[in-house]
């Protein structure tokens, strides 16, 4: 269920500053659908209740039957935060297994964050070295949510302290990988740097630079850090998940401790000295409880102790009543505690609520592009300084991310994928997705269920016969397999009939550019001309049809990977 009109969410399309392009990335069952179920879940698309259990975001039958993402899928999430602006968010649920990490490459490409998934009793698995480095390659931000905190509580039977250790040290395993990929980027940068340098500056010094140049490396925003808001702690399966701000706010309040302070020291080797009302550093030293241990793990623990070990409903009432929540009567009669459990902690910490604010306040927008990644998509795989000038130009228009008809159209597809016939018979109509049937289309169901029910009473029929009885032109009209092109537009509008050249991945700028200049009528090598058909937003498991859109993740027959508008000469490979 929406809460933006047709027409808003047009008009918040157009506005790059407003959308976010993200990806969850994991290793295998370590909870990146479960999440998505959460996040799709806050925009009332699916029950609150069925989070976590209905895998929306796995479409496909034999994910479901595995119980694993097997392909990447999409949907266009709204997001209103707490000053009231309004966010469009397009999330991609990307595999976990090694087997499908070419998934995650195309994922990954037209995003611009990422929201990274950790098991805390699996830790740093070696999958989630690998998108870490997928993400660091293609210079997207990321944010990290450390998942399944429940199993801490109810399978391992860790004490608060035990389970802040155990969190402590899957942190340092992530910023320990992020460590890695930045030394050995800034090594690498600074090698070629110094081979650039004449060798007769050297003779004349009689002195070699050893300096790896990690001195002078900037590492400030590198690492993930709970009281810089980019890390969450959550369980996704029942509904729940914070950061540092959330408890800030709340303890500032109550024990007149300044929020900004309190932002800093939750997380850390703190404690608060209660006589004083200062934050002291040195906890574990002084044989006393961190902050994180006192105000937040130890809330949770007690929750979980109360619904799901003792089932105390005396004990669960008080708590709730303590946290102000309002849980329905038919929550607290469930038979199953767990399902008590999500009530109140989806309540009290939603999952949802705080992913999407910090991916808002966090993550860029498609105007934060960054020079050096315009450049990567561009190039591919050769030096930007050595394309043509026209091709240069092109860069100008990435950074500027223009909805304007007027400015260059450029799309890149990130894949192709088929999709089944029996479902984009239903998808490519001229109705969209969610709109009611018309008269005629009520009429003609109407007509086809009387025929089916006549032919079962008169004996005409076995369960075989209804399906043979089905009139194709009526139920399934006969839709011929097609591709459909999973795209990022990244400057530009894109509509129906639009006519564009799709520039393969072997395109070469200079062989165009040397045609346009004899007036060739002659296509380049590896170019070819497209009409864009039927334009769709992915909603997960379904297509809804665009009239126009801009820079945002879109679905669209058609051929091959990149789409420009512009004349072939001065585009690059990309």
């Amino acid at each position: 269920m929406r809460t933006l009109s047709a027409e808003e969410l047009v008009v918040l399309r157009r506005n790059a500053h407003r959308l976010r392009n993200i990806c969850i990335l994991a290793h295998v069952d370590h909870g990146k659908t479960s999440l998505a179920d959460s996040l799709v879940a806050s925009n009332g698309i699916i029950s609150q209740r069925m989070a976590g259990r209905l895998r929306y975001m796995d479409s496909r039958p034999d994910e479901q039957e595995r119980g694993i993402t097997m392909k990447s899928s999409a949907i266009a999430l709204h997001h209103t935060i707490d000053t009231g602006e309004n966010y469009l968010i397009n999330l991609i649920d990307s595999p976990g297994h090694v087997d499908f990490s070419g998934e995650v490459s195309t994922a990954v490409r037209i995003c611009d964050g990422a929201v990274v998934v950790v098991d805390v009793v699996e830790g740093c698995a070696p999958q989630t070295v690998q998108v870490l480095r997928q993400a660091w390659l293609e210079n997207i931000r990321p944010i990290l949510i450390i998942n399944k905190i429940d199993r801490l509580i109810l399978e391992k039977k860790m004490t608060p302290l035990e389970a802040y250790a155990r969190i402590r040290l899957v942190l340092e395993q992530i910023n320990a990988v992020m460590g890695s990929l930045f030394a050995t980027e800034t090594m690498l940068k600074h090698s070629l740097k110094r081979d650039l340098k004449p060798k007769a500056d050297e003779e004349e010094t009689g002195s070699y630079d050893w300096d790896a140049g990690l001195d002078d490396a900037d590492d400030s925003t590198l690492y993930f850090q709970p009281e810089a808001g980019n890390v969450i702690f959550a369980s996704a399966l029942d509904g729940w998940g914070f950061t540092i701000e959330h408890f800030a706010e709340i303890y500032s309040r109550k024990l007149g401790v300044s929020r900004s302070v309190l932002r800093k020291t939750l997380w850390g080797d703190f404690y608060l000295n209660v006589k004083e009302k200062k934050v002291m550093r040195g906890a574990l030293a002084k044989g006393k409880r961190p902050l994180f241990v006192q105000f937040v793990l130890e809330n949770i623990w007690q929750v979980y102790d109360a619904v799901i070990n003792k089932m105390d409903k005396d004990l669960t009432f008080k708590i709730t009543e303590a946290l102000g929540l309002k849980i329905h009567a038919r929550e607290t009669k469930q038979a199953d505690p767990k399902l008590h459990l999500f009530a109140i902690c989806s309540q009290w910490l939603p999952l949802g609520k705080a992913v999407l604010d910090v991916v808002c306040d966090k993550l860029p927008g498609p105007s934060s592009l960054s020079a050096e990644r315009v450049e990567s998509l561009i190039s591919n795989q050769l030096q930007f300084d050595t394309l043509p000038l026209e091709t240069q130009k092109l860069k100008d228009a990435f950074l500027a991310c223009s909805p304007d008809a007027s400015a260059a159209t450029i799309v890149f597809v990130s894949k192709m994928f088929a999709v089944d016939p029996s479902n984009i018979s239903r998808q490519v109509s001229p109705r969209v997705v969610g709109q009611a049937l018309t008269m005629e289309e009520i009429t003609a169901r109407r007509e086809q269920v009387r025929l089916i029910t006549a032919a079962k009473k008169d004996g005409e029929l076995d369960g075989e016969g209804v399906e043979e009885m089905k009139p194709k032109e009526v139920l399934k009209p006969v839709v011929e397999s097609i591709f459909v092109g999973f795209a990022r537009i990244f400057s530009g509008t894109l509509k129906e009939g639009d006519e564009l050249f799709v520039l393969g991945p072997k395109h070469k700028p200079e062989v165009a550019l040397e045609l346009a200049r004899q007036s060739s009528v002659e296509l380049p090598p590896h170019v070819t001309r497209a009409t864009v058909g039927a334009i769709y937003t992915m909603m997960g498991r379904e297509l809804e049809k665009l009239s126009l859109d801009c820079r945002i993740i879109w679905c669209g027959q058609g051929p091959s990977r990149p789409l420009s508008r512009a004349p072939p000469s001065p585009i690059s490979a990309s």
